[in-house]
């Protein structure tokens, strides 16, 4: 009664050169038109495009949506990278070529999972919401599923990679670079699950050996 209510999801992009919060599109709900309006004026003083959206579900909707397309076209990549390394094809070269596409495609890279602070955990909270209606979201959950066995088979990689020089996982010097979630930014956001998993732990406690 007494205050206005909106909501604005975070569109930050650490590390990002071109794109910070001036000239990142804002998304902002209110919960009435009023609510709406005072956000709207509010965001309008130091952001250069603000865009309406009907309310505060259909704003929280609209960053689940950016997160779930990122988090489901990884898993994309993160499988073909597994078959396309025992077929012999050189995914990243593939996914260079099929960049120079200037239309219908966007290019998402393999990795040892997915990290950051939203991508590998808001679908999850939308795919137990649909859950409440009696069924499953089942883009999220293959995905999720796809990306959370990333961390083993980056394991048994460096264990055929060893092998392959007559040396043993046990006891091996192995250098991690790369752990962060994103280049040149030092977050280690939801990697930690990197440093957790079972496998993983017994090359990483090892690797200032």
């Amino acid at each position: 009664r007494d205050f206005h209510l909106a909501f604005s999801p975070e569109r930050v992009d650490p590390g990002n050169a071109v794109y910070g919060v001036a000239n990142t599109p804002k998304i902002v709900g209110g919960y009435t038109p009023a609510c709406a309006a005072v956000a709207e004026s509010f965001y309008r003083k130091f952001v250069d495009t603000v865009v309406l959206a009907k309310g505060t579900r259909e704003a929280e909707m609209a960053k689940l949506l950016e997160n779930t397309y990122r988090h489901v076209n990884i898993a994309l990549v993160n499988e073909m990278s597994v078959f396309c390394h025992e077929l012999g094809i050189d995914l990243w070269d593939a996914i260079a070529c099929a960049a120079t596409k200037p239309f219908g495609f966007q290019p998402f890279f393999p990795g040892p999972g997915v990290g950051g602070h939203c991508i590998p955990i808001d679908p999850n909270y939308l795919s137990y919401k649909v859950r409440t209606l009696g069924y499953s979201f089942r883009f999220v959950e293959l995905a999720q599923e796809i990306n959370t066995n990333m961390p083993r088979y980056v394991v048994h990689r460096a264990q055929e990679l060893l092998n392959n020089r007559g040396m043993a996982l046990r006891g091996a010097r192995i250098m991690l670079l790369g752990l962060t979630y994103k280049a040149d930014v030092a977050d280690l956001a939801d990697r930690q699950q990197l440093l957790q998993h079972r496998l993983v732990a017994d090359v990483v406690v090892r690797r200032q050996g």
